[in-house]
């Protein structure tokens, strides 16, 4: 380790990043196909895969006293666990397009979202310190935090459809409707650190608490147009977001 390659700022005065650091990246693979079953009619499938190569995180060997920035399990930082965060989805929809008056598109979402670094982010303790946050901080914290990752949904359903009315060759309306639906987020048994204090150590595995419900939405959209001329339409619109006034809870302590 060079102590003269510093980051100053954080949580000391100056911190020692390791001259071999690797920047941090992530790869995406996606495959899919689609196909046409009737005229502006189709149907496809994909799948995701999603993967953290590296993470830049600030890490201590000595309970906090001093710090330095690395890659989480590797170079000067091997002792610490890698840092992973892997995304797995299948999707399957289908998509009809505007013609004759009317578009529709459905989709239905599978997906999967483990490892022990919940990103920039940490959604536990709403910290948003970003390549500084506590996942990584001591060896302490890392015992039990490989699981399923706080924005983990394992289904997601999304319906679209509009209308298009003709009251005149001059004026028309349109007519929108949107559901979407997500099941819930893991939920986390999370107890105290001596040191770092509330929600910061994984009593169990992560994500092992259950799930929060399913979280459903309805939106609408109405508009009104109006031909002026051969070059300009007038439009009135309105939007109404959840639509029922669903509500669900969201998080769980």
């Amino acid at each position: 380790l060079n102590p003269s390659f510093e980051h100053l700022g954080g949580k000391a005065d100056s911190t020692p990043v390791d001259p071999a650091i690797k920047p941090q990246s992530s790869d995406e693979y996606l495959v899919g196909a689609e196909y046409e079953v009737l005229s502006n009619t189709r149907v496809g499938a994909n799948y995701t895969h999603r993967k953290m190569n590296s993470v830049i995180e600030d890490m201590s060997r000595d309970d906090g006293n001093t710090y330095f920035l690395g890659n989480p399990g590797d170079g000067f930082a091997k002792e610490f666990p890698k840092a992973e965060r892997n995304y797995d989805a299948v999707n399957l929809f289908l998509t009809r397009n505007f013609a004759d008056g009317w578009l529709a598109q459905a989709s239905y979402t599978w997906s999967r979202l483990t490892g022990n670094y919940s990103g920039l982010f940490r959604p536990e303790t709403f910290q948003l310190d970003p390549n500084f946050s506590s996942d990584f901080d001591l060896l302490s914290l890392t015992e039990n935090r490989s699981g399923l990752l706080p924005f983990d949904r394992t289904h997601a359903i999304k319906l679209f459809g509009a209308k298009e009315f003709m009251f005149s060759r001059d004026l028309g309306a349109s007519l929108g409707l949107s559901y979407r639906g997500n099941s819930g987020v893991p939920i986390n048994y999370l107890g105290g650190h001596p040191i770092y204090g509330l929600n910061e150590a994984f009593i169990p595995e992560r994500g092992c608490a259950g799930r929060t419900p399913w979280v459903n939405n309805i939106d609408g959209n109405l508009g009104v147009n109006f031909r002026l001329n051969k070059t300009q339409i007038l439009s009135l619109s309105v939007d109404v977001f959840n639509l029922f006034n669903f509500q669900q809870v969201a998080t769980v302590d």
